[in-house]
């Protein structure tokens, strides 16, 4: 049932906004009672949050085996840039979804973000440029590299979904660039 509740969610959330979604909304496409869907989930907010945590773990999946393809610690970094940006930019409705959906506080926000799970699939990002510049994941500078390069691979989808009447240069290209500055 929870699957079914996400599923239905999803849909409605990518043809109405999560803004205007309800949970009435929601238990009439699956015909049941909002107490239902509150016997599985908290809020709508948690829906929306176990959408956004299977949608990332689509990404992470794919990326993955690239990732642990690679040789080296600096080619680790580039798979796994390349993957994220590419996991979302063959998923702009999903982007959308979990990066713009109105109605969302940052609280909601931070919330998820503190979900082991998302946390622990970023860490092959901070290990591999770790092991490269040869230091601790504590570092403060290979954090900041990290938080340098998070910002990069956020903002390259960012740009070429949302504003892709721009001549913009390859998204490997662009990543390419991010990963150099933050392995150099």
């Amino acid at each position: 049932m929870r699957a079914r509740i996400e599923a239905c969610a999803r849909d409605l959330f990518y043809r109405e906004g999560y803004e205007a979604v309800s949970m009435r909304k929601i238990a009439a496409g699956l015909s049941c009672s909002t107490n239902t869907l509150y016997a599985y989930f908290d809020s709508k907010m948690d829906i929306l949050a176990a959408v956004w945590a299977d949608i990332f773990g689509q990404v992470f999946a794919e990326l993955t085996p690239g990732v642990a393809a690679q040789e080296t610690a600096a080619g680790r970094v580039q798979a796994f840039c390349e993957g994220y940006v590419r996991g979302w930019l063959v998923r702009p409705e999903e982007y959308r979804l979990v990066f713009m959906s109105g109605g969302v506080t940052q609280a909601d926000v931070s919330a998820f973000l503190a979900d082991e799970r998302l946390a622990g699939a970023f860490e092959a990002l901070l290990d591999g440029l770790a092991a490269h510049h040869g230091v601790t994941t504590e570092d403060p500078e290979v954090l900041r590299r990290r938080d340098y390069l998070l910002t990069a691979i956020h903002g390259v989808p960012h740009c070429l979904i949302t504003m892709s009447g721009h001549p913009w240069p390859p998204a490997d290209d662009l990543v390419r660039m991010a990963v150099d500055a933050a392995l150099r």
